[in-house]
């Protein structure tokens, strides 16, 4: 019997606590491996203070660790590419001009640390822009769904003072309103 348990780092202190515990009581069940995934600084602080130095009690439990090599930042780049361009499905038009690369290369690929982030950042892109792709740039689209993903206090920040960023009213414009915004 395999139990997988993922992800434990991203849980409170107090229920990473209790993983540990149930797995350190249950793990002499014969036939039994548990597969534990979890960030082990995350992890040893923890569980700090149960019996001494959070690091020692792992080192307790865990039988066999086996630490994730980080990805290849090139390779990251080139899966988040790939993906950008099966939802986006770039037209001609859309070919990254002198205002759009720095929207790509500034806002969205210094973002991109993990694997997760690219997975993050694409089923948000995915999502959103399906619903206003006749209506965006999607290399804006591509820099606020960033925001929105990865720096969301930015992005939140942007969203309160959208008014003040863009010369609108707070009420909105009217067509005539918006041709002289236009024009300045």
């Amino acid at each position: 019997l395999l139990i997988v348990i993922d992800d434990i780092d991203r849980l409170p202190d107090e229920q990473i606590r209790l993983i540990f515990q149930l797995v350190n009581s249950v793990a002499g069940f014969p036939n039994t491996t548990y597969l534990l995934s979890y960030d082990p600084d995350i992890a040893a602080k923890a569980l700090d203070g149960i019996q001494g130095k959070g690091s020692e009690y792992l080192e307790k439990i865990i039988q066999v660790p086996f630490e994730v090599p980080p990805i290849n930042p090139e390779k990251l780049r080139n899966i988040l590419e790939e993906r950008v361009k099966d939802i986006i499905h770039f037209r001609e038009e859309d070919v990254l001009s002198e205002r759009q690369y720095p929207i790509y290369k500034y806002c969205v690929e210094p973002f991109m640390k993990t694997l997760r982030d690219v997975i993050r950042f694409c089923n948000v892109l995915a999502f959103s822009y399906a619903a206003v792709k006749d209506e965006v740039n999607a290399f804006d689209m591509m820099g606020i769904c960033s925001l929105q993903v990865l720096a969301p206090s930015i992005f939140d920040w942007i969203r309160e003072h959208k008014f003040a960023l863009t010369k609108i009213p707070q009420g909105g414009v009217n067509r005539a309103q918006q041709e002289k915004v236009e024009k300045e």
